[in-house]
């Protein structure tokens, strides 16, 4: 996680990560919604 203009950002990765989970999902799962933010947990 790295901070840019004082905000905290994701990296590219996690933010595949996450799409990548929804598309692996099985037929019998609906993800309709993806929120995906940084935690405030330390390095």
């Amino acid at each position: 996680m790295s901070n840019l203009n004082g905000r905290l950002s994701i990296p590219a990765s996690a933010i595949a990560r996450a799409i990548l989970f929804a598309i692996e999902q099985p037929d019998d799962v609906d993800v309709s919604e993806i929120i995906v933010r940084p935690t405030a947990s330390p390095n």
